[in-house]
């Protein structure tokens, strides 16, 4: 089954990982060195994936029975493509009445 989780849900998700954790182990996650933490404020079987790198990015937070977040193709966002000039609406002083 799965659950849409709206904005609110997903930050108190993060910080309930982030405000801390009992224990923690070295795993992989997806071929990525990784720590897995375990949240004291979550569900048993609740855990945080994060890369074992200096930038110890977030991978997945798993919420058993609640959330699966997983985070991917960090700094991957494309660049805004300017619109084609057809499309750019001049610069025109507004009309103040």
């Amino acid at each position: 089954m799965i659950h849409v989780i709206g904005m609110a849900a997903t930050i108190g998700l993060l910080s309930a990982v982030a405000d801390g954790f009992s224990t923690f182990t070295i795993t992989t996650y997806h071929g990525q060195r990784a720590y897995r933490l375990f949240p004291t404020d979550l569900a048993p079987g609740a855990a945080a994936d994060i890369a074992a790198t200096a930038a110890c990015d977030p991978l997945a937070v798993n919420d058993p029975g609640f959330a699966e977040l997983t985070f991917s193709r960090w700094n991957d966002v494309p660049i805004p493509l300017a619109p084609p000039p057809s499309q750019v609406i001049p610069n025109v002083p507004l009309n103040h009445s």
